[in-house]
């Protein structure tokens, strides 16, 4: 019993391959697969007895194929595809360039269906590109950043010169130093020394 091939893998866009998946089995489709995969590095120049088939990074050599439709024969000049009854890559490559060439020259020559440009769309050539919007970083922004810990606990440090008590200067810079000095009973002038009476003015 023939073994079916389910869900082939096709490594190439040629209906060819779809279609032997179908009638081929297995081991079969996986040898022609090969060739036909070998086929799209092959390049063919049409002479007038067929087609001269080389590799593209060859410039002399090659096989000569030659294709009869009327008779659906196809042949090459190494006479390897006789004997292995299967299609070569060169045959592939051949009848492939075949079947593009036709659909070339049967597509039609109208202009209907181009896409012309808008008369009031303008077409410059030139393109300047601007520096890009600044945009917004994610997370809060740095001055409305929330205080940590620490910061929280600090104490502020008020001044202590009388009537002041500003928090942000000290005594040494206070701006009110100069308008409210009194003389304290320690800077007095007049200096009293212990066990000594001051001086009676009645005297």
């Amino acid at each position: 019993m023939r073994q079916k091939y389910h869900n082939p893998l096709f490594r190439t866009s040629f209906p060819i391959e779809e279609h032997v998946a179908s009638i081929l089995t297995p081991y079969a489709f996986e040898l022609l697969q090969h060739e036909i995969e070998l086929s799209t590095k092959y390049a063919a120049t049409q002479t007038a007895h067929g087609y001269i088939v080389r590799h593209h990074t060859k410039v002399d050599g090659g096989r000569l194929v030659s294709w009869k439709d009327e008779e659906e024969s196809i042949s090459c000049s190494c006479k390897e595809f006789q004997f292995s009854g299967t299609k070569e890559r060169e045959q592939v490559a051949n009848k492939e360039l075949e079947k593009v060439i036709r659909q070339i020259k049967s597509m039609p020559e109208s202009q209907d269906n181009l896409i012309d440009l808008e008369p009031d769309v303008p077409n410059n050539d030139g393109c300047e590109v601007e520096n890009p919007v600044g945009s917004k970083t994610k997370g809060r922004p740095k001055r409305s950043r929330p205080k940590g810990g620490v910061e929280v606990a600090k104490k502020l440090r008020y001044c202590h010169v009388p009537n002041c008590r500003g928090t942000d200067h000290d005594t040494r810079n206070c701006p009110n130093k100069n308008k409210n000095i009194e003389v304290l009973p320690s800077q007095s002038p007049i200096k009293i020394t212990k066990g000594w009476r001051q001086p009676s003015s009645n005297i």
